[in-house]
């Protein structure tokens, strides 16, 4: 089974640097799964960050590019991930609870409350009891029958997607709605609690976004769906974070640490390591017989 991590990154440059963001921070991780960027911009960095780059297909709504991997690849399952997104821990423990799944999306069914819309007007003009709520900055899907009917529905409701009622996202049609559709009608797919934290944004932020690529680290307090709690997201998704500079912060630093690579090949040692090498050879000569 051919497994890939699939991102979109299309129009203004910005979208390209965020993509070699996520690019970068998964091989820092060490993530082996192959890396898919579909994409109409071009930049040199591309080939070093992702295995197979692909053009978008025309006419097709910016959101719902991301239900497309299984037709411009091989792939057999694929993790979707938002452009705007930092991975801090290897996919593994994802890949472990959506196996087996059709489609599978972090989140909870939902009844009321205000998604795109109220939901208590909504689901009764839609012929539904209940949506799964969910960021559809992660989504897993494989190369099933189940799953070719979700996306086939997903896109037959943002071709007609004003005819549901719902809003629109910054004027265009947004992916979430019609996937949440289209895994409701068909009764497809798998909800993974929003607790298993594989991936969350700080939207909701109480106090400090705690974030270090260079250290694995990524931890903060806010307001979730659940309730007050402090989260560890495997992937942090920026969202509206992305306009803050502790997100820009971050690429830079994986910008830098790839001329550094480009510097300083296997087996370097900077000077000041070995001055330091040096004089603990010493000490350790002097007061062990080492060396």
């Amino acid at each position: 089974m051919k497994r890939i991590v699939f991102t979109v990154a299309t129009g203004a440059p910005k979208y390209i640097e965020q993509a070699l963001g996520l690019g970068r921070s998964l091989k820092l991780i060490g993530d082996t799964t192959p890396r898919v960027l579909m994409t109409d911009v071009e930049h040199p960095a591309l080939p070093r960050n992702f295995d197979t780059v692909v053009r978008p297909p025309q006419g097709v709504p910016t959101y719902l590019l991301k239900l497309y991997a299984l037709e411009a690849t091989d792939a057999d399952e694929v993790v979707f991930i938002d452009s705007d997104s930092l991975a801090f821990r290897r996919l593994d423990r994802f890949w472990q609870h959506a196996a087996g799944a059709d489609f599978a999306v972090q989140g909870q069914w939902v009844r009321d409350g205000h998604w795109y819309g109220w939901l208590e007007e909504k689901l009764p003009e839609l012929g539904l009891d209940a949506l799964p709520k969910f960021n559809g900055g992660l989504m897993y899907y494989s190369r099933t029958v189940a799953t070719e009917r979700v996306i086939e529905e997903a896109l037959r409701i943002s071709a007609d997607y004003d005819a549901t009622g719902l809003e629109r996202f910054r004027g265009t049609v947004p992916d979430e709605p019609c996937v949440a559709i289209a895994l409701a009608r068909t009764g497809a797919g798998r909800i993974l609690p929003n607790t298993s934290d594989f991936m969350n944004t700080p939207v909701g932020l109480v106090g400090r976004l705690d974030m270090d690529v260079y250290r694995g680290r990524c931890g903060f307090l806010k307001h979730a769906p659940d309730g007050l709690r402090y989260i560890r997201p495997d992937i942090l998704h920026a969202a509206k974070y992305v306009l803050h500079t502790a997100y820009w912060r971050e690429l830079a630093k994986l910008e830098w640490l790839e001329k550094y690579e480009d510097r300083h090949p296997f087996g370097y040692m900077p000077p000041h390591h070995k001055l330091q090498r040096s004089v603990q050879r010493r000490i350790l000569k002097t007061f062990k017989g080492i060396g």
